[in-house]
C-alpha cells in the first residue's frame, strides 16, 4: 500500500513536472498598450495584412458603380533605429480583382497605374502590385500614433481600418 501511494507521488510529480516544461498548445491571447517611446520599436519588424473589400471602399477614382471587390495584401519588412530615429523599409501590396465587373476595375486601376515603373500587373489573376522601399529616413514626430505593442515585446500593430490591424512579428 505504501509503495503504491509513492508511485501515486511520483507519477504526480512528474505530470506536474510534464506541464510546467512542455506548456500548453494554447497560446496565450496578446494584450495591447500604445506604444510610448520609440525604443519599443527599435529594431527589425515583419508584417502582414490581408482583406477583401469593394472597389468602391478602396479607391476614391469613381469605382463605386462597379460591382467588383477586391483583396488587398499587404507584406512589409521595417527596421527601426531609435538611437539614430531613423527607418527603412521594404514591402509591397497586391490587389486582385473579382466579381461581375472585377476585369473592368482591374483594367480601369492599370490604366492609372501604367506609367509608375513601382507598379506590375498579372492579367490572368487580375493582380495590380505595388513595390516600395525607403531607406534610412527620419522618423517624423507622428510616426508613434496608431502603434499598439503587445505584453511582451515581441508584436507591435497598427489600425488599417477602422476594424483592421497591421500586425508585425519581431524579426
Amino acid at each position: 500500500m505504501k509503495r503504491m501511494l509513492i508511485s501515486k507521488g511520483v507519477l504526480a510529480f512528474m505530470l506536474v513536472l510534464a506541464l510546467i516544461f512542455v506548456g500548453c498548445d494554447e497560446d496565450e491571447p496578446d494584450v495591447w498598450s500604445s506604444v510610448t517611446s520609440l525604443s519599443q520599436l527599435n529594431g527589425r519588424w515583419i508584417g502582414s495584412y490581408s482583406e477583401t473589400m469593394s472597389v468602391a471602399e478602396l479607391s476614391n477614382q469613381g469605382f463605386g458603380s462597379l460591382n467588383a471587390n477586391v483583396t488587398v495584401t499587404v507584406s512589409e519588412d521595417m527596421t527601426i533605429n531609435a538611437s539614430a530615429q531613423t527607418f527603412s523599409n521594404t514591402g509591397s501590396q497586391t490587389n486582385r480583382f473579382d466579381g461581375s465587373d472585377g476585369q473592368t476595375a482591374y483594367n480601369l486601376f492599370k490604366l492609372q497605374h501604367v506609367y509608375d515603373p513601382d507598379i506590375t500587373t498579372n492579367d490572368s489573376n487580375r493582380s495590380v502590385t505595388m513595390t516600395m522601399t525607403v531607406s534610412n529616413q527620419a522618423i517624423p514626430g507622428t510616426f508613434l500614433t496608431g502603434f499598439e505593442i503587445n505584453q511582451n515585446g515581441s508584436k507591435i500593430r497598427r489600425q488599417v481600418r477602422s476594424e483592421a490591424f497591421m500586425v508585425y512579428n519581431k524579426g
